[in-house]
């Protein structure tokens, strides 16, 4: 097998744990089977602008006196949060310089990206939601569909999401065109499978994301110990991106809520909580690097998140854990459970649960999860080498 020189592009440079690992897991991979591997290193402004001044955001929809409020807080904000921003920032930019493979030229526009020259064999659309528009400044970004790609070089699309299984009408005509230049496409959630089938005319493959295609053991050799590791033991871990009173889930019925029962149902130390804008622990405020990230999963002894990404490091380490929906990760979370017979983790409420099951049958889900993760593994080695592509698997029967 000849090694390729591959080039990816996906959301790296986002100040997300999920994010970061996600394209840490597929440059792994890809290298593992012997190729050359770049992550292209595409930083568009608007994506800076949501982590830089994340209290700021506003959305096309917002009328002018939403924008203007949204700004003088978003100010306040900023300032309140000046220590903790520049914190994550400072960690996020070493992690990325540390253990991405980044393109030697950076990109801050489509143009900027178009007039780079490229040696590439084959590009990859990486996973994460880089196709969805409410991510990319309300409209698709042609470079998270390769357009910059010469006709050259191939383009394939691993386990990229929309955010759901279809998007709005009026992306339709924009979103077929992007996908001509793909030879293989696959996605993080089956249920976009019909959708994107009907506008390609071409085959759509599920696939797992890439954090799944790495084993246990490999994450255990990726992570760094917490500098107060010692301290921490019988701990709840919550990783929430909606923060703890979101979406009207106040007092029982909140992530915090949920993890106090946990806490006293099990007689556990402590309760552990990690935001996706602000970090804190109890009874002490940290902030968490993304290689520290997954130790906390795999030493949990349970894992309440909204995530989809706190999800899947929960399977990885065989962590009992419970998901409490969003509206913004529902398709994506419930297809993975769902593929690996876990449903019933996934509540919309903490009042759902009227009694807490820790126990879980981990063998059974670890053999589906290695038949998934044999196929999708499969798919991506034959669609980088330009073989004949397989069908991927939307669920699997225990054995």
């Amino acid at each position: 097998m000849m090694p390729e020189k591959i080039g990816i592009i996906t959301f790296h440079r986002a100040e997300n744990y999920g994010a970061f690992l996600q394209a840490y897991a597929l440059q792994t991979i890809l290298r593992e089977q012997g190729h050359r591997v770049e992550i292209i290193d595409y930083a568009p402004k608007y994506l800076e602008q949501v982590y830089k001044h994340r209290h700021r955001i506003t959305l096309p929809t917002d009328t002018v006196c939403q924008k203007f409020l949204k700004f003088f807080y978003g100010c306040y904000m900023d300032l309140l949060n000046f220590g903790t921003i520049r914190r994550r920032q400072k960690y996020f930019a070493s992690s990325q310089y540390h253990c991405l493979n980044l393109s030697p030229a950076s990109a801050h526009t489509f143009e900027e990206l178009s007039a780079s020259e490229m040696d590439y064999t084959c590009c990859i659309s990486g996973s994460d939601q880089i196709w969805n528009p409410k991510l990319t400044n309300g409209q698709l970004d042609p470079a998270y569909f390769l357009a910059f790609v010469p006709s050259s070089i191939r383009s394939i699309a691993y386990a990229v999401s929309m955010g759901g299984p279809s998007l709005e009408p009026t992306y339709r005509s924009e979103l077929q065109k992007y996908l001509q230049t793909y030879t293989n496409i696959s996605v993080r959630e089956g249920s976009a499978t019909p959708y994107l089938e009907q506008l390609s005319k071409k085959p759509v493959v599920p696939v797992l994301d890439p954090t799944l295609l790495l084993t246990q053991k490999h994450w255990n050799n990726f992570f760094e110990s917490p500098r107060f590791s010692e301290n921490l033991s019988n701990f709840i871990f919550v990783y929430s991106l909606a923060g703890p009173f979101q979406n009207s889930r106040l007092g029982k019925n909140s992530v915090l809520g949920l993890s106090d029962r946990l806490r006293k149902t099990y007689n556990l130390k402590r309760v552990i909580y990690v935001g996706n804008g602000k970090d804190k622990i109890y009874p002490k405020e940290t902030y968490i690097p993304p290689e520290e990230f997954p130790w906390y999963f795999a030493h949990a002894a349970f894992v309440v998140t909204d995530s989809y990404h706190g999800t899947i490091f929960s399977l990885i380490n065989k962590t009992p854990f419970y998901t409490i929906q969003q509206e913004s990760n529902n398709t994506r979370v419930a297809d993975l459970l769902t593929s690996l017979g876990l449903r019933n983790r996934l509540v919309s409420s903490a009042s759902e649960i009227t009694t807490i099951h820790s126990e879980i049958d981990w063998d059974t889900v670890e053999k589906k999860l290695t038949v998934l993760r044999t196929h999708s593994l499969e798919y991506l080695t034959k669609a980088v080498m330009n073989t004949e592509s397989i069908e991927g698997v939307t669920s699997v029967d225990s054995p």
